[in-house]
Parts: C-alpha cells; sequence; structure tokens
C-alpha cells in the first residue's frame, strides 16, 4: 500500500509543479491557513470562497493540515504557499475512493488553467503516460467547470480513473479531484457528479464565477 500511496503521490504532483503564483512557499504550513474552511455534517464549507459542498456519511475529510497523515503534509508542502493551498483531503472506504481540492491564485479560466498543470509536469506525464477520457466544458445545476477524466495505469493491478472539475472564482482557481480504481468507476462516477452539482455559492455576484470559463457561442 505505501508503494501504491508513493505513485499516486507523484500522479498528483503532475499538475502542480511549476504551477502555482510567485509567493514563496509557506514555512509554517500549520499555522498557514489562508482560506479559512470546515467540514461538519457532512457539508465542506469555505468562508473565503463563500462556497458549499455536500458528500454524504461514508467520506472522511480533513481540512486542517495538522490532521493530515504524513503522505496528505507531503503533497501539502509541495503545493502551498500564501496564495494556493491543499484545502482538503478524504477517503470513501465504502467506494475506495479519495478527494482532495485546491486552491491557487492563477486567475485563468479552467481549460487554460488545466493545460498549464499538464505542460508544466510534461517528464511525469511522459513516465505515467495518462490516457485522457474526457477533457471539456460541462454544465453543472450552479455553474459551468472544465471537467477531465484521466485514466492511469501503475501496473496490471493498479489502474486509477482521475475525475476532476475545475474553475474560477474571482482570480482563484479551485480544483476539485476524485480518485478510484478503474474497476470501480462506471457504477460510481454517477456520485462524483452529484458531489459536483451539491456546489454552491453564496453570494449574488454571478461574475465572481468561472471567469470567462465557457466556450464560444
Amino acid at each position: 500500500m505505501k508503494n501504491i500511496k508513493f505513485y499516486l503521490l507523484a500522479l498528483m504532483i503532475i499538475f502542480i509543479l511549476n504551477c502555482k503564483s510567485d509567493s514563496k512557499v509557506v514555512e509554517s504550513i500549520s499555522s498557514g491557513n489562508n482560506f479559512p474552511d470546515e467540514y461538519q455534517d457532512n457539508t465542506y464549507t469555505n468562508h473565503f470562497l463563500n462556497l458549499t459542498m455536500f458528500f454524504d456519511n461514508d467520506w472522511s475529510l480533513k481540512t486542517d493540515y495538522i490532521h493530515f497523515d504524513s503522505f496528505e503534509k507531503e503533497y501539502a508542502d509541495s503545493f502551498n504557499t500564501k496564495d494556493s493551498e491543499l484545502l482538503f483531503a478524504g477517503y470513501n472506504e465504502t467506494l475506495k475512493s479519495g478527494v482532495r481540492a485546491t486552491i491557487d491564485k492563477s486567475n485563468l479560466t479552467g481549460d487554460v488553467y488545466f493545460e498549464k498543470l499538464k505542460n508544466a509536469g510534461s517528464s511525469l506525464v511522459s513516465r505515467f503516460k495518462p490516457e485522457y477520457i474526457k477533457t471539456e466544458f460541462i454544465y453543472l445545476d450552479n455553474f459551468m467547470a472544465y471537467q477531465t477524466i484521466m485514466k492511469v495505469t501503475l501496473n496490471n493491478n493498479n489502474i486509477y480513473i482521475f475525475d476532476s472539475i475545475f474553475f474560477t472564482i474571482s482570480t482563484y482557481n479551485i480544483r476539485l479531484d476524485f480518485w478510484i480504481e478503474e474497476r470501480n468507476y462506471e457504477e460510481n462516477s454517477n456520485y462524483f457528479y452529484k458531489t459536483y452539482n451539491s456546489i454552491l455559492f453564496m453570494f449574488d455576484d454571478e461574475n465572481l464565477i468561472n471567469k470567462k470559463d465557457q466556450t464560444d457561442d
């Protein structure tokens, strides 16, 4: 299991190398919660973004660095700056699925942000050769997002699907990733859409959401 976690860490780093703002890395991550949030009663709330998201009872989510395990801390240490942060990490024992969300002040549309991340991690992309099953804008209940579905084969016994959405609030790029073994993906993919559709914004100015995250007419 430890080796699989190492590879999953490498896969998640694929899209973060050199892709943060020019801010200096926060030296004391545990005291660097620049985007206050919480997870209570199956609801994730980010007070900085004025955003909520609903999960069911099977999910265990951690929003504070001090509660992350060593694997999650390693990822956070590689990503966090004063303008970017691993917001939460979680796992669903029933689905055998993981989730994480990040924020990054890059002020890009979802598709451009995704391409920037992919290009920055080109060496690891070449190593793992992910198969991009889907890369397109999708309409959700409350907003539009750029969705990517990626298949990664670590070995014949470990094939994973990463189902992700990218969207923008004001100047902040938000990324929400689910990962699950390929054999379990088809029967559970609707659950990921349900979670995406549960995202609500607690402000009235629609111009703050998805800055230019839309296709041309």
